[in-house]
């Protein structure tokens, strides 16, 4: 309802390996928190960033409320989002990383890499269907 006051949650182990619910533009962070993005790395290093937080042991929350309307749609295949097979490769080197750094257990490591597996099917998939659906339209 508007004017309401926004809802906040912690994010939790299990949220954050299941999916990247953080919007890197809207993060406020403490200056006491010692975790940097990795130098070198590419498409997923704030997700890096964001899991090593939280599985590092860190509070953190969600202000689950649009305080903003982005200007480009998520789903928009422009900018980063048009990378999606380097993006997926990212985020499994991301879990490989905090697997590797003993931050993530093996069954959490199988599980996350199982759900962005599908997420990317999902996700290639509906780019495929689309263009097959723009080129039967021509």
């Amino acid at each position: 309802a508007p004017g309401a006051a926004p809802r906040v949650a912690p994010v939790t182990r299990l949220e954050m390996l299941a999916w990247n619910p953080v919007k890197t533009s809207a993060v406020l962070i403490r200056r006491d928190v010692d975790e940097r993005f990795t130098a070198g790395r590419r498409y997923t290093e704030d997700y890096e960033l964001w899991l090593r937080v939280v599985l590092g042991g860190r509070a953190a929350c969600l202000v689950r409320h649009h305080l903003i309307a982005p200007q480009v749609p998520d789903a928009e295949a422009s900018g980063l989002t048009s990378h999606r097979w380097a993006m997926t490769r990212g985020e499994w080197e991301t879990f490989a990383l905090v697997h590797r750094d003993g931050l993530a257990s093996h069954v959490e490591y199988a599980a996350a890499l199982g759900l962005s597996g599908l997420r990317a099917a999902r996700r290639h998939g509906l780019v495929a269907l689309a263009a097959l659906r723009r080129r039967a339209g021509r």
